[in-house]
């Protein structure tokens, strides 16, 4: 245990004046917290990853990661939890020995972006004028759900009712809402939106198949810069390998940091 506190104590990022991951909402409480790592959980998304992992505070070598895996499946097993999932600290790599364990034993590794903007840095060159962008009401609410949950015929009836229990879940909350752009009536697009008090939080940006390369999306990021941004820095999460990141850097975002992320792939969860 020594030799890994030793580890956490000279690896460990120094902080920083700029957002970070942290400041991105995960719909998670804190379950631990100590200086290996903090464990997040949220009871009602008991099947979300986003909502239920384990934060490292350093790059563990391989006999401090099978220590740490140890836990969290101990962890797994008490709450039922259906997955593993791991963060490693932000702009921290994984050590080659650690990786080969990951590769060898079913793990999923990826890694995310964050961006971040103020409303005077960001330049949309244009939108499709022709949208109506409305916020999401109880009365639209399964216009909405019904968008996203079909927007990909690979989905799965189980990831399906997973993503309709996460989009009802969030309408609940005071500082989340929705957006949909319509086209003569007909939903085309949307977005999430999640308020604090600092930062504005775009996610979920969507556009339909057949309204792609019809400035839907860019709409709906301009509506949201000019109605709810005010005084607040705008975040942007977008996975490394995503088109849509490059999008974010040209209309002027910023590349604040990336995180790595790490899966134990398990059947019947989605996110």
């Amino acid at each position: 245990m020594n030799e890994i506190m030793n580890a956490f104590r000279k690896e460990r990022d120094p902080m920083r004046n700029k957002p970070s991951f942290l400041d991105i909402e995960y719909f998670r409480k804190i379950y631990s917290d100590n200086e290996l790592f903090t464990q997040f959980f949220n009871e009602e998304l008991n099947d979300s990853y986003d909502a239920n992992n384990m934060l490292l505070k350093f790059s563990p070598s391989l006999e401090e990661f099978i220590l740490i895996e140890k836990i969290q499946d101990d962890y797994k097993e008490e709450h039922k939890q259906p997955h593993i999932k791991f963060l490693w600290p932000e702009n921290i790599g994984i050590r080659p020995d650690v990786l080969e364990y990951l590769d060898a034993n079913n793990y999923r590794v990826g890694m995310q972006n964050l961006y971040a903007a103020n409303q005077h840095d960001l330049n949309i060159p244009s939108i499709n004028e022709e949208l109506v962008i409305k916020k999401v009401t109880p009365a639209t609410l399964n216009d909405f759900i019904k968008m996203n949950i079909d927007e990909d015929d690979t989905y799965d009836e189980n990831i399906k009712k997973y993503r309709q229990k996460l989009y009802t879940y969030q309408a609940k909350m005071t500082h989340v809402d929705f957006f949909i752009a319509y086209s003569h009536q007909l939903p085309v697009g949307s977005l999430v939106t999640i308020a604090s008090k600092l930062f504005l939080e775009i996610d979920n940006v969507l556009t339909v198949p057949s309204f792609r390369n019809q400035k839907v999306a860019s709409s709906l990021i301009n509506y949201v810069i000019q109605n709810l941004a005010k005084n607040k820095s705008i975040l942007i999460v977008a996975d490394a390998e995503d088109t849509p990141r490059k999008i974010y850097e040209k209309i002027g975002f910023e590349f604040i940091s990336s995180q790595i992320h790490v899966e134990k792939l398990l059947e019947n969860t989605y996110l």
